[in-house]
Protein backbone atom coordinates (compact mmCIF):
# COMPACT_ATOMS: atom_id res chain seq x y z
CA UNK A 1 0.00 0.00 0.00
CA UNK A 2 1.26 3.18 -0.83
CA UNK A 3 1.35 6.25 1.41
CA UNK A 4 1.76 10.14 0.49
CA UNK A 5 5.50 10.02 1.49
CA UNK A 6 5.94 7.18 -0.47
CA UNK A 7 3.89 9.21 -3.48
CA UNK A 8 5.98 12.42 -2.69
CA UNK A 9 9.61 10.73 -2.66
CA UNK A 10 8.58 9.29 -6.30
CA UNK A 11 7.31 12.68 -7.73
CA UNK A 12 10.90 14.06 -6.05
CA UNK A 13 13.01 11.39 -8.35
CA UNK A 14 10.69 12.19 -11.78
CA UNK A 15 11.23 16.04 -11.29
CA UNK A 16 14.81 15.33 -11.62
CA UNK A 17 15.15 13.31 -14.41
CA UNK A 18 16.81 15.41 -17.58
CA UNK A 19 13.54 16.80 -19.56
CA UNK A 20 13.32 14.08 -22.38
CA UNK A 21 13.55 11.01 -19.79
CA UNK A 22 10.80 12.68 -17.91
CA UNK A 23 9.20 13.69 -21.41
CA UNK A 24 9.14 9.73 -22.26
CA UNK A 25 8.34 8.57 -19.07
CA UNK A 26 5.46 10.52 -18.77
CA UNK A 27 4.41 9.79 -22.63
CA UNK A 28 4.80 5.60 -21.53
CA UNK A 29 2.62 6.14 -18.75
CA UNK A 30 -0.40 8.22 -20.07
CA UNK A 31 0.18 5.49 -23.55
CA UNK A 32 -0.44 2.72 -21.24
CA UNK A 33 -3.33 4.07 -19.21
CA UNK A 34 -5.23 5.52 -22.10
CA UNK A 35 -6.54 2.10 -23.37
CA UNK A 36 -7.58 1.12 -20.17
CA UNK A 37 -9.33 4.21 -19.66
CA UNK A 38 -10.92 4.14 -23.24
CA UNK A 39 -12.18 0.35 -22.31
CA UNK A 40 -13.25 1.61 -19.11
CA UNK A 41 -15.66 4.23 -20.29
CA UNK A 42 -16.99 1.89 -23.11
CA UNK A 43 -18.15 -0.71 -20.25
CA UNK A 44 -19.38 2.34 -18.45
CA UNK A 45 -21.72 3.85 -21.24
CA UNK A 46 -23.02 0.13 -21.70
CA UNK A 47 -23.97 -0.17 -18.24
CA UNK A 48 -25.63 2.89 -18.27
CA UNK A 49 -27.81 2.05 -21.81
CA UNK A 50 -28.56 -1.42 -20.07
CA UNK A 51 -29.59 -0.24 -17.41
CA UNK A 52 -31.96 2.90 -19.01
CA UNK A 53 -33.95 -0.60 -20.60
CA UNK A 54 -34.16 -2.69 -17.72
CA UNK A 55 -37.84 -3.41 -16.34
CA UNK A 56 -38.60 -3.35 -13.05
CA UNK A 57 -40.53 -6.81 -12.33
CA UNK A 58 -43.78 -7.48 -10.31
Amino acid sequence: MRNSRTVAWFSCIIAQLPASAREAYQHAVASGTHGAFLLGSAVAVLALAAAVFVTEVR
